[in-house]
Order: structure tokens, then C-alpha cells, then sequence
């Protein structure tokens, strides 16, 4: 609910951002490239690479989740912190338009990150004001001016952890309107994404948030065609995060788990591997009952959501529990390394096709490189890993420890 008056707002470089939608042709809809990417794990080293494909994706017509982007406007010059936070953006992106590096430039777009952080600081010890959709927005909204002012990793994650637990907080009943459940549904890849680097528990896996998460895939056209897969899809992602954590713990204790324990978590890894399996059949089926392989393309449907990113997601969340499988027991599960390396595989050869697609090539390099990290990391510690296959136990701690640590996981908390 928004609480405060409407003020005149005036981003410090040009006019307000009703009119820049007019003499600049930039809207916060453009931003759609950073927010589509919902079913994987993240987009930054895309732009670690080569910063000039931040202004790439900006000027390109690249399918995604404009939705929650798509409440804004109505709120600008209503709700302060959220209009602060697009001021913040439109001066980072004219600055990068206008490839302007002057000191005076930075000093502008700096004065306008710290307004908008003293903002939220105020909303979230105000009682009235830290539950509310706005701030929630906000904040996200920061998430992505780090993104495309410095592409760090630590910054991102940073963000991204206080919205997951203010949306934590706020809880699963707090998730009722339309711009909710869009501010939700893009931020359950981050939130995923954070517990796993960060080696937490995801808690979205509560009964609760299951719920509300359904509700956001029916009211978003975004996935038509897909819901059902999407929907079961998003199930075991954010089981992702737990199993990781827990043979985490398992591989880490000083003490070997208590044998109930230990079974409980193969046969739960050895159940979500067998569905994801018929999930990748179904999705396989839908494509070929359609006859029209052209769908896999990047940025053949704009308004729906690119079998691409399902198949590539699925193919990761596989790899994952395979990985772990093995970890948790070579002897039994030796054969998963090898079919955990064809997966990996499969994912970086989708990255090589879809950097020769110039068509494709900015929705191909944005969501490659939302799976190319955790593919690249099995591949670069497959000679360590290798050598304890048809071992008995568990992998040692080091070799899983190297896996981790080649994906930018953190291992303790």
C-alpha cells in the first residue's frame, strides 16, 4: 500500500522519467534482459567478460519477465524510495549510453546511489513502510544497478540476500497482489541462487510459499504453453539449495551422519532425479507435438517463456543431483560422474551454437551463462573427481571442497 505523497521527481541528468520515455526512448521495460532470466542461477559473468554487452542487451527486443517492471511506472513520483532507486538506473544507463566518465558523471550517479540506500535504510525502520511491495522493488531494482555499474558478484549477492529475507519476513501470506507476485516470481532465481553460493537452506520449500509460487506461474502468460512443466520445474529447484547444504554438511562433519539420515537424502535425491527425468521427456514431447524445433531458438517468443530456458535448467538441476549422488557414494553411484560430464557437455556445447547465433547471441549469451558456471566447474574438477570412482564412502572433503570452490560456493557459514 502506498503510504507517502506523490513528489515532483527529477533524475539529475535530464528530465523527469515520464518525459525521458519520450525524448530518450528509454523505458524501465528495457531492463527486461536482466530480470527474464528466472529459472537459472546468474548473469554476471556475461558482463565480466565484455561490458559492452550491458548496452548490447539494452538496445535489444530480448524475451523475458517485464512484468514486475511493468508496475513501476504507475508508482513513479508516488512511492519515493521506489522512484529514488529508477532515477538511480536511468542515470547509470544515460551515462553508458552517452559514454560519459568524467568524474562529474560518476560523482552524479554515486550522490543518486546514496540517496536511494539512506531511502531504504528509513523505510525498513519504519514499521508502516518495510513490508510494503515498494520497497521490496526497490530494492530489487538496487540489485540491478549493481548489476550493470560493476557486475560484482559479492554486491549482487548482497542484495539479493536482504530482499530474500525481507520477502522471508514478510512471509508467504504477504504475497497476495498481482505486483507481489511478480515482484516474487523474479526474484526465486536469485534467492535460489544465494543459497546455494552461500550455502544455505532455501525457504521457499515450505508448504506455504509453494503455494503463493503456483499462484505466480498461473497469473503470469509468461509461460503459457508450460506452466504444468514450470511448475514442477520450480519444485525441484528449490530443493536445490537443500540437498546441496545437506551433503554439504554430510562431507564436511568431523562424525559420519547417522545411517537414517544419510539414506533419507539418496533416496530424495534418487526421487527428484527420476522426475526431472519425466519432466524432460514431457517437455521433449511438447516440442515435438508442436513440430517446430525453431522454438528453441532464443528470442522466437518474445511474450512466452523459451523452452531454452526449461531445457537448459532441467539439464542443470540433473547434473547437480547426479554430482551430489556420486559425492555422497562413489562406489554405488559411479556411473553418475560420467553421465554428470555429458551433461556438463551438453551445456557448454549449447553455449558454443549459441554464441555463433547472431540472432540469438544476447539471449543465448544470457542464459548460457546462468549454467555455464556450475557446467564449467564439473568439467575443471573432473580429472580430481575421477579418481574415486568405485570408491567406498563418501569423496574427500578436498575433491568436493574444489567442485565448490570452482563455482564460488561457499562452504561454511
Amino acid at each position: 500500500m502506498i503510504q507517502q505523497q506523490r513528489l515532483p521527481i527529477q533524475p539529475p541528468f535530464s528530465s523527469p522519467y515520464s518525459n525521458l520515455l519520450v525524448t530518450e526512448y528509454f523505458s524501465i521495460l528495457d531492463l527486461a534482459p536482466f530480470t527474464g532470466l528466472r529459472l537459472g542461477a546468474t548473469t554476471l559473468s556475461f558482463f565480466t567478460k565484455d561490458p559492452s554487452n550491458i548496452i548490447r542487451a539494452l538496445s535489444s527486443s530480448v524475451p523475458g519477465s517485464q512484468k514486475f517492471l511493468s508496475f513501476i511506472f504507475p508508482r513513479y513520483g508516488q512511492a519515493l524510495t521506489l522512484s529514488l532507486a529508477v532515477d538511480c538506473i536511468v542515470v547509470k544507463v544515460q551515462q553508458m549510453i552517452m559514454d560519459v566518465g568524467s568524474t562529474f558523471a560518476h560523482n552524479i550517479v554515486l550522490r543518486q546511489h546514496t540517496r536511494v540506500l539512506e531511502c531504504i535504510q528509513q523505510d525498513l525502520n519504519d514499521r508502516s513502510q518495510w513490508m510494503s511491495s515498494e520497497t521490496l522493488c526497490a530494492i530489487q531494482l538496487l540489485g540491478l544497478f549493481d548489476l550493470i555499474n560493476n557486475a560484482s558478484l559479492q554486491s549482487w549477492l548482497c542484495h539479493v540476500a536482504g530482499a530474500s529475507r525481507l520477502i522471508e519476513q514478510r512471509g508467504a501470506r504477504n504475497f497476495k497482489s498481482d505486483f507481489d507476485l511478480a515482484i516474487l516470481t523474479a526474484q526465486i532465481g536469485p534467492i535460489i541462487t544465494e543459497a546455494i553460493l552461500d550455502n544455505r537452506h532455501c525457504f521457499l520449500t515450505d508448504e506455504s510459499w509453494k503455494t503463493v509460487i503456483c499462484e505466480s506461474i498461473l497469473s503470469d502468460e509468461y509461460f503459457y504453453n508450460y506452466r504444468d512443466i514450470v511448475t514442477c520445474l520450480w519444485t525441484h529447484l528449490v530443493w536445490g539449495p537443500n540437498h546441496f547444504k545437506l551433503a554439504t554438511d554430510m562431507i564436511s562433519a568431523m562424525e559420519a551422519p547417522t545411517p537414517q539420515e544419510y539414506t533419507a537424502l539418496i533416496k530424495d535425491m534418487i526421487s527428484h532425479n527420476e522426475s526431472l527425468l519425466c519432466l524432460t521427456d514431457l517437455l521433449q514431447q511438447r516440442l515435438a507435438a508442436a513440430d517446430n524445433r525453431s522454438e528453441i531458438v532464443p528470442g522466437s517468443k518474445g511474450s512466452q517463456v523459451n523452452p531454452l530456458e526449461i531445457e537448459g535448467t532441467l539439464i542443470i538441476c540433473r547434473l547437480m543431483k547426479l554430482r551430489l549422488l556420486f559425492a555422497l557414494d562413489p562406489a554405488r553411484f559411479s556411473a553418475m560422474e560420467a553421465e554428470s560430464q555429458n551433461l556438463a557437455s551438453q551445456v557448454m556445447y549449447f553455449d558454443e551454437q549459441l554464441g555463433q547465433e547472431k540472432e540469438g547471441r544476447i539471449m543465448g549469451g544470457l542464459f548460457m551463462s546462468q549454467t555455464t558456471w556450475i557446467a564449467r566447474a564439473t568439467i575443471e574438477t573432473y580429472d580430481v573427481w575421477k579418481t574415486e570412482v568405485g570408491s567406498e564412502g563418501m569423496i574427500a572433503k578436498w575433491k568436493f571442497e574444489a567442485w565448490c570452490c570452482a563455482m564460488g560456493r561457499r562452504i561454511n557459514v
